[in-house]
């Protein structure tokens, strides 16, 4: 799975195949079998994406932290930093009421290229380093950086909301299907 940066964004190719204009033409006209393959298919690539967004969301949590530090009259020093590996486990926990997993398990795909994902994240919002000696940078820096993040967390959250109603429309369509007796139970089941 090849995954790259494409205007600012991470690009998924089979998040990019599913959500093409043609993806879902001729749904009437396609087997049961087919719409399963097809829904599988926006399920792996919203998996994908999730996980992307989820790394970005850790990058970005980060990156507030270090804002929130600031603006209570932090110092950048070697405590800074040894201050911030201790608090990494409460930046990064879930925070109630942020959008986090739904409950449900998620298992990653074996061909998501983890470390690929990382490093094309890290590209998009300006390199390896971007996290790093955060407490050094200019506060314009990690201001740009938060923005970056916040930016492409948006545009990550929209391609996984548009693979939600690819996925919802594939359910719609076995549904309506079992509705109008074209399939059965069995049919449905197997």
């Amino acid at each position: 799975m090849a995954i790259r940066v494409l205007g600012g964004q991470v690009s998924f190719p089979l998040s990019e195949r599913v959500l093409g204009d043609d993806y879902l033409a001729g749904l009437d006209d396609r087997s049961l079998g087919d719409l399963r393959a097809m829904r599988a298919e926006c399920e792996q690539a919203e998996v994908a994406i999730s996980f992307a967004r989820r790394v970005l969301q850790g990058h970005l949590d980060i990156v507030a932290s270090e804002l929130r530090r600031r603006a209570a009259g932090g110092t950048a020093d070697a405590a800074s930093l040894h201050d911030l590996v201790e608090r990494l486990p409460q930046i990064l926990a879930d925070e109630p009421g942020r959008s986090g997993p739904s409950g449900r398990p998620v298992d990653l795909d074996p061909d998501i290229p983890v470390g690929e994902v990382l490093a094309v994240i890290d590209a998009a919002v300006g390199g390896a380093g971007a996290l790093t000696d955060l407490e050094r940078q200019a506060p314009a820096d990690v201001e740009a950086l938060a923005e970056r993040l916040r930016t492409l967390e948006r545009d990550l959250s929209g391609t996984r909301r548009s693979l939600h109603e690819r996925i919802d429309l594939l359910k719609t369509e076995v549904a309506a299907r079992y509705e109008r007796g074209e399939i059965t139970i069995e049919g449905l089941l197997g």
